[in-house]
């Protein structure tokens, strides 16, 4: 093999390994950014998440304060007729 054809192949094999070693770097810029995306994202569902933990808390603390009324069978069955007659008369003159 001529010095020149070893030479011309080393050279396309390098420009080969560049390209190479440029598209890696660009994936990896974009996998940083993709990363930090993902990190910043991941910080904002925390801080929600523990925000809501507290209004649950929140919430629940309320609950015992009023607690709900346990009404015996007669006394549920009247309160849902009621709430039945009155979706009756707001349909009845929703439609009207």
């Amino acid at each position: 093999m001529s010095e020149k054809t070893k030479y011309d192949l080393f050279m396309n094999e390098l420009i080969t390994l560049e390209k190479q070693v440029l598209l890696l770097l660009q994936r990896s810029e974009e996998t940083l950014a993709q990363k930090e995306a993902l990190e910043k994202k991941v910080k904002l569902l925390q801080n929600e998440n523990e925000m809501l933990k507290l209004k649950l808390e929140e919430f629940q603390n309320n609950q015992s304060v009023f607690p709900s009324p346990n009404f015996d069978e007669a006394e549920r069955q009247a309160l849902k007729e009621k709430i039945d007659s009155l979706i009756e008369k707001i349909d009845y003159h929703m439609r009207s």
